[in-house]
């Protein structure tokens, strides 16, 4: 029990570091607009010198299945990955009753998303009119 508990704390903070970041980099890149996808923000930032590494879109769609929890979304994550799901998952072969239930997160993870996030946004958060 104890540690269902932490990994749904672990969880939610990979949903609010995401989120976090994509706030603070919309509003510097202006991309706020319901078709400024990921891709579309991730050029603004390439344009700005700011290199958004792969780990961050990895995130981004650890935090889609964990709100959407569907096997669509987590096809999507593992086929990026695997490590974030339990030993021996497979999203073709397994059908939980929730999907996002199928992930663990470690430590190491956790700090490797953060490490990702710092490394791919601006230094301060963006001073605008």
């Amino acid at each position: 029990m104890i540690e269902e508990t932490r990994q749904q704390v672990r969880k939610s903070l990979m949903v609010t570091l995401f989120h976090a970041w994509e706030r603070i980099v919309r509003e510097l890149t202006r991309k706020n607009k319901p078709t400024d996808n990921f891709e579309a923000v991730r050029v603004a930032l390439q344009d700005q010198g700011i290199v958004v590494q792969s780990a961050v879109d990895e995130l981004r769609k650890l935090a889609n299945l964990v709100k959407h929890n569907s096997r669509q979304k987590a096809r999507a994550l593992w086929a990026v990955r695997p490590d974030l799901f339990y030993p021996f998952f497979d999203p073709d072969q397994h059908f939980p009753n929730d999907w996002e239930q199928a992930v663990r997160i470690n430590a190491e993870q956790v700090d490797a998303f953060f490490a990702a996030v710092v490394a791919s946004g601006p230094v301060h958060p963006p001073r605008l009119p």
